[in-house]
């Protein structure tokens, strides 16, 4: 009754209805704090456990929904002893999904002459209950993404083992305070490092430095998959590009972009307790090689055509230059310059005897047309 506000006698009087006057109570505030919580009668917590959990008092016909956007409880117990000695408190106190312990590091003369030095009348409020209302708005449309929940996930299940019991619904709660610590960095979107808030669940204070491990752990772990995911995605897409391109320009461009998503696989340092992602980047650097020869095996015909045209080319290119060959040679006045020459003429005949070889007999009989001409110049 005193809970709730009292009986609302007027309303006995007349209806013989034994409903509670809950205007008078915590339920008709926004913001609510209960001192000593746990020192109240085990049926009074009951009723109020059922009241948070459906967010509206059930009071036989009376119907009453709570309006509260903050709810506090102070306690010198410690909720855990409270919820190992009575598991139907225990579920109240999920209802209440963070918690701090504020404790003294220390108990030397320094830390009490701080205590006595304190004006209590100059401690202001860091924060204002319109912008806590106002955050709260914003933490509803907070993303999360993918990563971010697997990390937190990871991180609830590893806890679990260390005997902190992390139920669904604390759970749920964990993922909104998630949210809520991106909103405090001034973000619409969650990353990893916001999950380093999970030290104020239940029994989390002291695991601080051991939740940071797990989540730059997982963050890793979790970067390189998604890296390998992605290569993977990447390849598949590349296997149906090679059969539909036919013009040498465009092979070209894919073997560079199968270049990059290899370049992406090639710094990736997996630790060997993740032998499942070092075999699957073994994979794809072998897949990325077969991909590569099938689009060397289609560019052979391109290169082909474009070597044969190469070729051409220089030879006109050498029967051009052998009248200005022949101006130099005679023009040349001493020992230095006609070796210089000579190297050049030589190069030229090696060049052209070359393509003599050449499995074009066009092309090689033009290239030996061409070598018989620049002899004289030798």
């Amino acid at each position: 009754e005193e809970l709730f506000g009292g009986i609302d006698f007027k309303k006995f009087d007349t209806e013989r209805t034994m409903d509670f006057a809950t205007e008078r109570s915590f339920m008709a505030r926004e913001v609510a704090v209960f001192e000593e919580m746990f020192d109240a009668p085990e049926r009074a917590l009951m009723f109020l456990k059922d009241v948070l959990t459906a967010e509206e008092l059930r009071n036989g016909d009376q119907r009453v929904t709570l309006v509260n956007r903050v709810l506090a409880a102070a306690t010198n117990m410690s909720p855990t002893e409270i919820a190992s000695a009575n598991r139907s408190v225990a579920a109240l106190i999920e209802r209440f999904p963070l918690q701090w312990e504020v404790k003294w590091p220390s108990y030397t003369a320094d830390d009490f002459t701080q205590l006595f030095n304190i004006e209590y009348s100059d401690v202001k409020p860091s924060i204002t209950w319109t912008k806590i209302a106002e955050m709260q708005k914003k933490t509803e449309t907070v993303k999360t993404g993918s990563a971010v929940k697997r990390i937190l996930a990871h991180v609830l299940a590893e806890l679990r083992k260390d005997k902190i019991t992390i139920s669904p619904r604390t759970a749920k709660k964990a993922l909104h305070l998630v949210k809520a610590a991106a909103v405090i960095n001034g973000r619409d979107k969650a990353i990893p490092e916001d999950i380093r808030v999970v030290k104020y669940l239940p029994g989390c204070q002291e695991m601080h430095d051991v939740i940071l491990e797990m989540i730059e752990s997982k963050k890793s772990e979790f970067k390189i998959h998604e890296i390998l995911n992605d290569v993977d995605l990447e390849l598949e897409m590349f296997l149906s590009d090679i059969d539909r391109l036919e013009m040498m320009e465009e092979l070209e461009d894919l073997q560079q972009k199968l270049q990059y998503q290899k370049s992406r696989l090639m710094p990736l340092q997996i630790d060997m307790e993740l032998h499942e992602l070092a075999s699957f980047k073994t994979e794809l650097i072998r897949k990325c090689g077969a991909l590569n020869d099938l689009i060397e095996e289609k560019l052979a015909p391109f290169r082909a055509i474009q070597e044969q045209k190469r070729r051409e080319q220089r030879i006109t290119e050498i029967e051009k230059n052998k009248r200005n060959m022949q101006r130099q040679i005679d023009q040349c006045k001493n020992l230095s310059q006609a070796q210089q020459l000579q190297t050049k003429v030589e190069g030229m005949l090696v060049e052209l005897e070359n393509y003599t070889r050449d499995s074009n007999s066009l092309l090689a009989i033009r290239a030996k047309g061409v070598y018989d001409s620049m002899r004289s110049l030798e």
